[in-house]
């Protein structure tokens, strides 16, 4: 069949129309990575060329599992392409989404929204024509919606989060119904699951209450917002976690997203001096690996601020 098809291929490459269709050349890279694969002769340099495909295909697969551009794109602000359906779809046709898997799908909701919201709000800025003018208000109210619609959604996975940790504890009726009350009780990865969430309500939040200023101007909208202060809170009497012995260099990494997100909500709002900014300045001081942390916040901070 190998013989085949290279025989097939080789006379398309010799006709000058069949050559330039798109079929010739997927044939060629398709011939291309099976000899990568197989490998012809078992010659040991084509073994490595197999050996490095498999690598390549085995890191592709990681990036698809690690989703970690996902919170970069929240970051910038813009649309991450790992949200596009095929990528939140098809690598779940077979498994469950995990809780973390269910997280990044919100974070990938909250990066596509927070570029809309940048893009609807240079356009207001900009002195839109009259007939442009009069569909601002209605883009607003929708725009506010999916903010508000993210935000049941962070409720949700907060619940199903507690629900878990019910099921995993052996006394499921003394478990919390707060996720405060048990982010230290179920490893580094549940804590650093807990602290993104509280990153995320962040963001979200001061964003729907921006948006719902703009929406109230034009209608009578009552939408109640929760208030972001004491997740802002808890990420700063929780953030040394990440610099004990159990996490290591990796914590220093995790820790960049909430702890900036609760430095930058901090400093927003004129909480300079307060106790729970006080907190993350003693983290940084103290904490043997928090330099680290910090000097990674005050890079991005110079590029780019935390989009609250």
């Amino acid at each position: 069949m190998y013989g085949i098809a290279l025989q097939q291929t080789n006379r398309a490459l010799q006709n000058p129309t069949r050559a330039l269709t798109d079929g010739t050349l997927a044939a060629c890279r398709l011939l291309s990575m099976y000899e990568m694969f197989r490998g012809l002769d078992g010659s040991p340099p084509v073994s490595t060329q197999s050996d490095d495909w498999h690598r390549h295909a085995a890191s592709c697969a990681y990036g698809r599992a690690d989703r970690r551009p996902i919170v970069a794109a929240v970051k910038k602000r813009k649309r991450p392409g790992l949200s596009d359906g095929k990528w939140r779809d098809v690598p779940w046709k077979h498994c469950p989404r995990d809780l973390r898997d269910e997280l990044m799908d919100v974070y990938a909701d909250l990066a596509e929204q927070l570029e809309e919201q940048d893009e609807f709000a240079q356009r207001a800025f900009m002195e839109p024509r009259s007939d442009e003018s009069a569909l601002l208000p209605r883009h607003g109210s929708e725009i506010f919606q999916r903010c508000m619609a993210t935000i049941a959604k962070l409720s949700s996975w907060e619940k199903h989060a507690l629900r878990r940790c019910a099921e995993v504890s052996k006394e499921s009726a003394s478990v919390s119904p707060h996720l405060e009350d048990v982010c230290n009780a179920h490893g580094v990865g549940f804590f650093h699951l807990v602290m993104q969430y509280w990153a995320a309500c962040i963001i979200c939040y001061c964003r729907a209450r921006v948006l719902l200023d703009g929406v109230k101007a034009g209608t009578s909208c009552d939408a109640q917002i929760p208030d972001p202060q004491s997740l802002a809170s808890a990420i700063a009497r929780h953030g040394s976690r990440y610099f004990e012995s159990d996490t290591g260099l990796n914590g220093s990494r995790l820790a960049t997203v909430p702890m900036g997100v609760a430095c930058q909500f901090f400093i927003t709002t004129g909480q300079q001096d307060s106790p729970e900014m006080e907190e993350l300045g003693r983290i940084f001081r103290e904490c043997k690996l928090a330099f680290m942390t910090c000097a990674w916040l005050r890079s991005a901070e110079a590029a780019d601020p935390v989009p609250l």
